[in-house]
């Protein structure tokens, strides 16, 4: 039971566990082996270079209808890697991240031709899956987003973002993605930042 001082039921679960963002992780995704790079998104020139570059906040507020909060730190680079010789196929591995955001951006660092692990929208999955929430503000999943989801998974056709260096992609803050189908040899990375409007 909880609390009574056994931390086998979960290992690592001690008092001295680390709580929060780890500074980097590397995982085996449905795409392929995903690299995350937290710890640079809390680089103030780094930040000043991504979310905070004028342009990206004035085409952010842009399309949100008015002033967002400045970003202090983005989510990284996410690395996606070139699959092994043995390696399975490259799939997508559509999700919504349910985080607190109404815009994400997405910024490649490199050129990212086709299928090679391009961001990948399901578009109009934010219309589906915003009437499901239980809040208006706050995403809250109900049994009809499970449903939403597995219609969208089921009928809705992914669109892959090809592009070079410096492009940037907007969209909603729900929008199911994923890391693109990796058939190429270079590592596709770019910069994933949140954005929310500021509110009065």
């Amino acid at each position: 039971p909880p609390g009574d001082g056994n931390t086998s039921i979960r290992p690592g679960a001690g008092p001295d566990e680390r709580v929060g963002r780890l500074p980097h992780k590397l995982t085996r995704d449905m795409a392929n082996d995903v690299w995350r790079w937290h710890g640079i998104g809390h680089d103030p020139e780094f930040v000043c270079a991504t979310s905070a570059h004028p342009n990206v906040l004035r085409m952010a507020e842009l399309l949100m209808g008015g002033p967002v909060k400045r970003p202090r730190r983005n989510r990284g680079v996410y690395s996606v890697f070139p699959r092994g010789p043995d390696d399975p196929e490259s799939r997508l591995g559509p999700h919504m991240d349910q985080s607190m955001t109404e815009m994400t951006v997405v910024t490649y660092i490199d050129d990212v031709p086709a299928r090679s692990g391009g961001f990948t929208v399901f578009p109009s999955s934010p219309q589906q899956l915003y009437v499901t929430s239980e809040q208006a503000y706050n995403w809250v999943a109900t049994a009809a987003s499970n449903e939403a989801m597995d219609r969208i998974k089921r009928e809705v056709t992914p669109l892959e973002f090809v592009g070079h260096a410096g492009d940037v992609i907007f969209c909603h803050g729900l929008m199911v993605h994923s890391a693109g189908i990796h058939e190429g040899d270079t590592v596709r990375r770019a910069v994933i930042q949140d954005f929310n409007r500021v509110r009065r």
